[in-house]
């Protein structure tokens, strides 16, 4: 028969070939396993990111949560408002920083002393162009007494309009 390590030098050889061999298998760590005759194989895992093979896993569309789109203020904003009779007229003008934005006002509390109103400004959903695009929106509320202000909200903030008093024709 063959005759295996029977010198010093092969023994050493066939050592160093076996554990070449087995070094990659004892580094693996706990990628493999044996279990009674029964190979498991797990991802790898390098400086704590577990690498998964396969497809990922499909989000949860049961517990998607509708978020709200806040209210951005526009860049280089007037408001100004102007009254005639029982109409007030609130009119704003400026730009956004991108295309897409959805720009309008809705009524809060119009019935008070200081009627007030909300500037909506938000970002519609999609990719849009990056460029400073201008906006105009107005709105008419009504008014039994002359006004001299009327409160604009924008998110947080609330601005103090003056209203300008127009003569009918």
């Amino acid at each position: 028969m063959f005759r295996i390590a029977s010198t010093r030098t092969s023994r050493l050889g066939l050592v160093a070939g076996i554990l070449g061999f087995a070094a990659p298998l004892m580094a693996a760590g706990p990628e493999i396993k044996v279990n009674f005759g029964r190979v498991t194989v797990q991802p790898p895992t390098f400086a704590h990111v577990q690498v998964r093979f396969g497809s990922p896993k499909r989000p949860d569309l049961g517990r998607h949560q509708h978020r709200r789109p806040e209210t951005v203020i526009p860049c280089d904003l007037q408001l100004s408002a102007y009254q005639s009779g029982d109409r007030v007229i609130v009119v704003a003008r400026g730009s956004n920083t991108s295309s897409g934005f959805i720009t309008r006002f809705e009524a809060c509390d119009t019935s008070g002393l200081r009627p007030e109103v909300h500037l909506v400004n938000v970002r519609g959903d999609g990719c849009y162009a990056q460029v400073m695009t201008p906006f105009d929106v107005s709105a008419t509320v009504q008014s039994c007494r002359p006004l001299s202000c009327i409160r604009v909200r924008i998110g947080h903030q609330v601005h103090d309009v003056r209203v300008i008093q127009s003569r009918r024709l």
